[in-house]
């Protein structure tokens, strides 16, 4: 998303084809193109199927990677299929947590703010399940940190070698 350069393809995964028609995401489809990425179970139902035709209505391209959910794995070989080869995840802590647990970030853009929020069930960037144990944690590495007025950005490359935030 670069001033003046050309937006990219924005991919939402919806395994029960949750997404309101009067969101952002389906009100600029005309100007930007946008894939929902859904499971085969929530197109085969009738609640599903409805949503697919409204959505596909507005002019949102919908399909199906996976059987009873969306299976990332299966997202990125359709993605692949589209010569599509880099992929930058905006997604909440549940979204981040399933690329880390199946191993498939190899970089991570982390933005922190001057503002500390908490609470126990306060939402997280990485939610998930989790790590038993520090050593655990995904770990990083070749780390950069840039400023942009009162925030930082940290980057770092996911170091290689047990699964990122399995559990035994």
């Amino acid at each position: 998303r670069m001033e003046g350069g050309r937006d990219p393809l924005r991919v939402v995964p919806d395994t029960t084809l949750r997404i309101p028609d009067d969101c952002k995401l389906v009100r600029t489809v005309r100007e930007i193109p946008t894939l929902v990425v859904t499971c085969e179970e929530t197109l085969t139902s009738e609640a599903g199927s409805a949503r697919a035709i409204a959505l596909r209505a507005a002019g949102v391209e919908v399909v199906p990677a996976g059987t009873t959910s969306v299976e990332l794995t299966k997202l990125l070989e359709t993605l692949s299929e589209r010569n599509i080869d880099g992929v930058l995840v905006e997604g909440g802590g549940t979204v981040n947590a399933s690329f880390l647990e199946a191993g498939l970030v190899d970089r991570v853009y982390a933005f922190l703010g001057p503002k500390l929020i908490g609470g126990a069930d306060s939402k997280s960037p990485v939610e998930g399940t989790g790590v038993p144990r520090m050593a655990d944690a995904v770990e990083l590495e070749q780390i950069e940190v840039e400023r942009f007025g009162d925030d930082l950005l940290v980057t770092g490359r996911v170091r290689r070698g047990e699964t990122p935030c399995s559990q035994d």
